[in-house]
């Protein structure tokens, strides 16, 4: 599934960006915790969508970490990467890439972005608060504003 069309769906749906808004809407409980090494993750337990974030994170990273846990519920249902990390030889690089990009689709609209498309790429991950790779790859799919001409 195409992350960036995932997202823009979903904030179509809920007339918002705000990943916690969204999950409240989806009826996902999203709770802060003190976490050992982790910056969040996500549980299905007991039909229930649970979304764990550290509540050491400042609120910018505490957005992109639960934008990133929506990724997962939406984009890799089913799946239990901390299983799969520890229980199987699977590779869980590729969810966690998807995820990430989810998280960057959801959070910031072609619009916002605009600016930082003629200047460096550092200066939009340092916007976004992500790694420049990250910030390359939302980057390449903004399509710049025609200029208005008076």
């Amino acid at each position: 599934m195409d992350a960036k069309a995932a997202a823009e769906r979903l904030v179509t749906k809920h007339h918002t960006r705000d990943p916690f808004e969204i999950a409240e809407a989806m009826g996902c409980i999203v709770t802060f915790v003190p976490l050992c090494e982790l910056r969040g993750f996500y549980r299905y337990m007991k039909r229930c969508h649970i979304i764990f974030i550290s509540d050491a994170l400042d609120e910018v990273q505490a957005r992109l970490v639960c934008a990133h846990e929506l990724g997962h519920i939406l984009l890799h249902r089913g799946l239990n990467r901390m299983f799969m990390d520890h229980r199987t030889f699977v590779i869980t690089g590729k969810y966690e890439l998807e995820a990430q990009r989810f998280a960057v689709d959801l959070l910031y609209s072609d619009e916002a972005l605009q600016p930082y498309l003629t200047r460096r790429i550092s200066d939009a991950a340092s916007f976004m608060g992500v790694d420049e790779t990250l910030a390359a790859y939302r980057l390449s799919s903004v399509k710049p504003k025609d200029p208005i001409i008076d």
